[in-house]
């Protein structure tokens, strides 16, 4: 495994929400390239909280993040594995201490899906998510910003997915009212052709 310790500092002020300000001292070996955290009501990752920026290996990320309890963490590192971390802050404690030594693997750069996406529905896609059947949270929305126009198609590499049976929610836009669509039982194939339909 890569790397040897993350150290996690919680600055916790109690505001009906925790309200934490999270210090990263990164300890790994490795670049982190992607942080998130998942928000508990949604059961979304957030976006990545360091989109223009790197936590260097030996470096620290300082930033804040809210929560009521346990706050799980997805780090992203510079070969493209993904990382989680559950933290429990104690409350009435202003700050905690972590050492992060054993990270779980999330996703495998070794393991990659390509897939390419048609947009059959009537409306353009603003975000897409791919779920595996067994997991309650949905991953990070794929498209980034991007919209997938009726009849357009797109082009995914997946890190860390296999074929198999997975979940899709979309979302999309009729004039100014959001739609929300999802798809059960999606069979996903490397190099598949595959088309997207609110039936």
């Amino acid at each position: 495994m890569k790397g040897t310790m993350l150290i996690v500092i919680l600055s916790l002020l109690f505001t009906g929400l925790w309200a934490d300000e999270l210090i990263l001292l990164n300890r790994t070996g490795f670049n982190i390239m992607e942080l998130q955290y998942l928000d508990e009501q949604t059961g979304l990752w957030s976006g990545n909280l360091i989109p223009y920026d790197v936590i260097m290996s030996q470096d620290y990320w300082q930033g804040d993040v809210s929560s009521q309890g346990t706050i799980t963490l997805r780090l992203t590192d510079e070969f493209g594995d993904v990382y989680t971390k559950d933290v429990s802050p104690w409350q009435g404690q202003n700050k905690q201490l972590i050492t992060i030594q054993d990270l779980l693997l999330m996703q495998s750069s070794e393991d990659s899906l390509t897939i390419r996406l048609v947009n059959q529905i009537d409306w353009p896609v603003t975000k897409l998510y791919i779920s595996p059947q067994d997991r309650d949270d949905w991953g990070e929305e794929l498209l980034k910003g991007k919209i997938l126009r009726q009849g357009e198609q797109i082009e995914l590499k997946l890190p860390g997915v296999s074929e198999g049976f997975y979940d899709l929610l979309i979302s999309c836009y009729e004039a100014d009212t959001l739609l929300e669509y999802r798809l059960n039982d999606f069979e996903l194939r490397d190099r598949g052709l595959f088309y997207l339909n609110a039936e």
